[in-house]
């Protein structure tokens, strides 16, 4: 596999946002309220800083980011949170394997240009990473069916492709116009990475 050459450029580059804010605006509410486990990090729980920001409503980008979270910090959320975070994931898995931005989101397209249509490297990279770390044999038959879409859409300059949530970004400076490429062939590598490390996720 060739691996991609990234920019260092990284996704908090554009200041400190809440969960979620990236990669684009949601449509509408349409989240859900989780329950976090009471308690500072060192207690193995939430910190107030982090409940506050997930008081309102996510959508299902936030929520997985969320869920990222919580294999890197024990008892963030509640085992059965977890599984409830993983299958709304799952609900949304294309019949190729991969996953679609636009399905985590559903964003609001600020030029009012159509989403990008099919799956793409970043939600199929970002998903197959997360549901890989939560070290679950009842998710291994969807992930490795995102894994072999990843193994698939690798081009010859070693990139995986996707587009802004936001909008059309065809007309921009090559750095803003692959800003989403390299950040999908980040999450890309992350997944494959996880998958032939074969080591239990971080907890």
């Amino acid at each position: 596999m060739v691996v991609a050459r990234l920019r260092p450029r990284a996704l908090g580059d554009e200041g400190e946002r809440g969960l979620g804010s990236l990669p684009g605006r949601p449509r509408g509410g349409g989240g859900s309220r989780l329950r976090l486990r009471a308690g500072g990090p060192r207690a193995g729980g939430a910190s107030p800083d982090l409940r506050r920001r997930v008081s309102d409503p996510l959508n299902l980008h936030s929520r997985l980011g969320l869920l990222w979270a919580s294999t890197l910090q024990k008892d963030l959320l509640e085992r059965e949170e977890q599984t409830r975070i993983a299958t709304e994931v799952l609900s949304v898995q294309r019949s190729d394997g991969g996953f679609s931005l636009e399905q985590l989101g559903h964003w609001e397209r600020q030029d009012k240009s159509p989403p990008a249509d099919g799956s793409d490297g970043y939600a199929t990279g970002l998903v197959t990473y997360v549901l890989l770390r939560l070290d679950d044999p009842t998710l291994r038959p969807a992930t490795e069916r995102a894994l072999s879409w990843l193994r698939a859409h690798q081009d010859r300059d070693g990139f995986w492709d996707a587009r802004s949530a936001n909008l059309s970004r065809k007309n921009d400076d090559a750095f803003v116009r692959f800003f989403m490429r390299d950040a999908a062939s980040g999450f890309a590598v992350l997944a494959l990475g996880e998958a032939e490390s074969g080591r239990p996720p971080t907890r």
